[in-house]
């Protein structure tokens, strides 16, 4: 009988990512090994817990499944918690991406214009769709009717 010891096969990344990406873009998210070159490992990805559907058209894996590649980055469907799962005799391992597309947030619905005074106005409006991000300010401009 003969006793092999293998290095541990591990990601060589040890960082777990919260991304923002803009809608349209084209990005990889890597899982690239650190592994005894004895040892066979599995790559598998996953989002949101269930294996990744390659069938989307903006999706590919790369290099003996170590990148998953997004042609271009779409909002439903390339957004969420991805997982890349490595299995191997010489050990499991995992790194996750938390991927959220930024898009331009739409315009505010302007509801109402109340009590307008000679220097002074009130508006409300609702609040648009943010484009997944906090909308921190608004430019309100005016413009005098004739001019």
């Amino acid at each position: 009988m003969t006793l092999i010891i293998a290095d541990k096969t591990r990601i060589k990344s040890d960082v777990a990512y919260q991304v923002e990406e803009e809608r349209g873009a084209s990005r990889t998210r890597s899982c690239l090994l650190n592994k005894d070159s004895r040892v066979e490992a599995q790559i598998l990805w996953f989002q949101d817990g269930q294996p990744i559907d390659l069938s989307v058209s903006s999706r590919s894996l790369l290099n003996q499944n170590q990148t998953l590649k997004f042609n271009r980055l779409q909002t439903i469907v390339d957004q969420g918690l991805f997982k890349c799962k490595v299995t191997s005799v010489a050990g499991d391992d995992t790194r996750t991406y938390n991927i959220t597309i930024i898009e331009v947030p739409r315009k505010p619905e302007v509801k109402a214009v109340l009590a307008s005074l000679p220097r002074a106005i009130n508006v409300t409006w609702k609040e648009p769709y943010d484009g997944n991000r906090r909308i921190t300010a608004y430019n309100i401009r005016y413009k005098v009717d004739g001019t």
